[in-house]
């Protein structure tokens, strides 16, 4: 025991000297484990559920007859700059990375691990796909807005409007996907199945999404929503929720802690037993272009959530109606980079939440052109309550009002855009 708690200190210290030792490289940091420790904290219902899907898995798992399915997303891109704003091909690249992962098509990336110990006769095709959801006007399957916030930690803030981010979209029929600036040392997170609708989906940021634009290396190839899905899908990561536990997959070997780097072969697990690792494997942590596949036994994992009685099941129901990027229209005016024109000029747009609120709400402005334009909030009696000048962006931004020391009642709302007058009420609680 002495000797493998040695052994890990001395991995753990490694890494970190690398990390130090390239200050300028990007390492990535999944936080789903942690994420999931708050959600059950704040809701210790979640507990309850998963334990009732492991029982679920345990008793119907082998039970499960494989299937050919295709899930359907809706991102929602919160950006503070142009820099920093995922473009349509970029979700594109995602969701095709994703379609190349989940069948296990990436096997030209194999490591000599992976003959030696026979880690390739594991590989599987899970038979998952993935589209960008066919949704309607009023909810686009691709939502851009335009924010202040930066470095969103694991909490769960980003999926509430509440809370400065966005709310879910149907989660029991979408996979919800949101993107945006997330804190150092966040780069991305999953709710596994069992937790709260309100917050199930995936964060990610916006330097780990698919290909080109703001991806960076060396995780520009979309391999961490890869994992993140996984995640989703009730995967663990190798080394499970603390260091050296199950993962609940029996073709895996358990690791001590994710790996940063390629290794030669062949990079032995301090865990019991002393297993070969799997650096391949998408549910560890090394560089893109050394992950290329999951094992039979984690297909059939992912295959029980989405069966009947699954907790994932819903994303099925009805049926699964997919668009191409290319086909994408705008319900609502929206902030879509320079790789694609607006084709609809729907106007203006305003929305007031919370709505009815207490202390602050917020303004929620859809403007097709740069510009300024002008707030103004009157009472019922008439009386100016609050003006304020506003610099507007082409797309979706969002302005906090402080309201806490309105008194209670019915307040309108005239903002100026554009030369058109849009009215909205709040009302003050």
């Amino acid at each position: 025991m002495k000797r493998a708690c040695l052994l890990l200190f001395s991995l753990m210290t490694l890494s970190s000297l690398q990390a130090q030792e390239n200050p300028k490289r990007l390492f990535r940091q999944i936080r789903t484990v942690e994420a999931m420790q708050m959600v059950r904290k704040k809701d210790p219902e979640t507990s309850k559920r998963q334990s009732e899907i492991e029982r679920f898995i345990h008793k119907e798992g082998k039970l499960v007859k494989d299937q050919k399915v295709t899930l359907p997303l809706i991102f929602h891109i919160l950006y503070t700059s142009e820099e920093d704003k995922i473009t349509l091909k970029q979700i594109e690249s995602q969701i095709e990375a994703l379609n190349r992962d989940f069948a296990s098509r990436d096997k030209d990336r194999e490591l000599e691990v992976d003959q030696k110990e026979g880690f390739t006769r594991r590989a599987a095709d899970t038979e998952i796909s993935f589209c960008l959801a066919e949704t309607t006007d009023r909810v686009p399957a691709i939502n851009y807005i335009k924010t202040t916030v930066t470095g969103w930690d694991a909490s769960n803030n980003i999926k509430g409007f509440e809370t400065g981010g966005v709310d879910p979209v149907d989660p029991e029929h979408y996979i919800n996907v949101w993107a945006g600036d997330l804190a150092n040392d966040v780069s991305g997170y999953a709710q596994m199945p069992g937790g709260p609708q309100k917050t199930d989906g995936i964060v990610i940021d916006f330097r780990f999404l698919g290909s080109g634009g703001t991806a960076a290396a060396p995780y520009d190839e979309g391999k961490t929503l890869t994992h993140l899905m996984g995640n989703y899908l009730n995967l663990y990561p190798l080394w499970g929720q603390y260091n050296c536990t199950d993962d609940y997959v029996f073709d895996t070997p358990i690791h001590n802690y994710p790996n940063f780097y390629q290794t030669e072969y062949k990079h032995i697990s301090t865990c019991d037993g002393l297993p070969v690792e799997m650096l391949s494997n998408f549910m560890d942590n090394t560089d893109d272009q050394y992950l290329h596949f999951f094992t039979h036994g984690q297909k059939a994992r992912m295959q029980a959530m989405l069966a009947e009685g699954g907790p994932r099941y819903g994303l099925l129901k009805g049926g699964v109606a997919c668009q191409d990027i290319e086909d994408f229209e705008l319900g609502q005016p929206l902030d879509l980079g320079e790789d694609v024109s607006l084709k609809a000029d729907p106007g203006p747009a305003i929305r007031l939440f919370p709505n009815p609120a207490d202390q602050i709400t917020n303004l929620e402005i859809s403007a097709l052109e740069e510009g300024m334009g002008t707030v103004r909030v009157f009472d019922l009696t008439g009386r100016l309550q609050h003006a304020q000048e506003i610099e507007l962006v082409a797309g979706r931004q969002r302005i906090p009002i402080n309201c806490q020391d309105w008194s209670d009642g019915i307040y309108f709302f005239h903002v100026l855009i554009g030369g058109i007058t849009i009215s909205e009420r709040l009302v003050i609680n």
